[in-house]
């Protein structure tokens, strides 16, 4: 090291005073040893700080839901309170309607490609309750329930004629898939299961059977109807 090299060219100068060549090695045994500890001791303040910087933030499951957040530091104050209440349909009256407001809100192209929805109203606060917004992207991840397909999976927020749609990931947490994106703005938001293409096949499949089926009768019966020469 620098420093080190520094000490071994003390043997170019000379010295006028009574220290011995043997004190002078004692002495550059001790500097080295310093100059050693005190670089150890600050290559460990910076590990500390980079990993307290990589590991620090903002970390949430809610236990309603089992949704997860990860904000890095700085995103979110340290006091911040979150509210996430999932809209289920048939519990409630009241949920009812909230659910008919939502779907009535969503763009109405969006709304005919809708298999399967999930609705979930998302809120920060301070501590005083009052209402924020991060300061910046949080991840969000949204456990997706068996019976939707992974394929024609989307996450929007639903603002009144013009819904704002993620790009998504899929992630497996603890045996639990869950859809993956990040925002910077709460409020409603949707994990859709689209209509895909097989699921048009499977919805309509049993009709052209039916049709054909019966399509195959009628000409059997004329068949058997038309008079013979």
């Amino acid at each position: 090291m620098y420093y080190i090299g520094c000490i071994d060219s003390i043997w170019n100068f000379s010295f006028d005073n009574n220290f011995t060549k043997g004190r002078i090695l004692e002495m550059k045994k001790w500097l080295k040893q310093i100059i050693s500890v005190v670089l150890s001791v600050y290559i460990c303040l910076v590990f500390v700080q980079v990993a307290g910087a990589a590991t620090g933030g903002f970390d949430y499951v809610d236990e309603d839901t089992n949704i997860r957040f990860h904000a890095d530091e700085g995103v979110l104050p340290e006091d911040v309170k979150v509210s996430i209440r999932q809209i289920i349909p048939g519990v409630r009256d009241d949920e009812d309607s909230e659910f008919e407001e939502i779907l009535e809100d969503l763009d109405k192209d969006i709304r005919k490609q809708v298999e399967k929805l999930e609705a979930y109203i998302v809120d920060l606060s301070d501590k005083d309750l009052n209402p924020i917004q991060p300061d910046g992207y949080i991840t969000v991840m949204i456990p997706v329930r068996e019976d939707f397909d992974e394929e024609d999976l989307e996450i929007l927020r639903v603002v009144q004629g013009d819904d704002v749609v993620f790009e998504t990931e899929l992630k497996v947490i603890e045996g639990q898939k869950y859809c993956v994106f990040k925002t910077n703005h709460f409020s409603t938001y949707c994990l859709i299961d689209k209509v895909g293409k097989g699921d048009v096949v499977n919805k309509y499949l049993p009709y052209f059977v039916y049709i054909l089926a019966l399509t195959s009768l009628v000409c059997v019966f004329v068949a058997t109807r038309r008079p013979t020469a």
